[in-house]
């Protein structure tokens, strides 16, 4: 899986969140190896901050899905600091991380 915010050329970073140094991490600024099976706890942490951040496109939520209501409960559960205490999480900040792609850098929303 690599999370991409925005393209290099604009003068984003490619992040690889893959439990292997595959080939596409190896060619991302950043490779965060979690344990296999972790990389939901990680989504569902990166999601708290985009939802409880407002930091997310509501126009687009609004028209285009369902359970978005439900979700936003259930993220709740995965502040990024609890789930980043539990084992298999590299020390780093995915608060920032999470800021960065549901913002694109100050331009659209997530």
């Amino acid at each position: 899986m690599v999370a991409r915010a925005g393209g290099e050329a604009a003068g984003r970073e490619l992040i690889a969140i893959d439990p292997f140094r595959s080939l596409t991490a190896e060619k991302c600024h950043e490779h965060i190896a979690l344990l296999p099976g972790t990389d939901a706890a990680l989504a569902l942490a990166m999601m708290h901050v985009i939802i409880g951040e407002k930091r997310y496109d509501a126009d687009y939520v609004e028209r285009y899905t369902l359970g978005f209501e439900q979700l936003k409960e259930r993220v709740k559960d995965y502040p990024p600091q609890a789930v980043a205490r539990s084992p298999g999480f590299p020390r780093k900040d995915h608060r920032a991380r999470a800021r960065y792609a549901g913002n694109a850098a100050g331009r659209d929303p997530a």
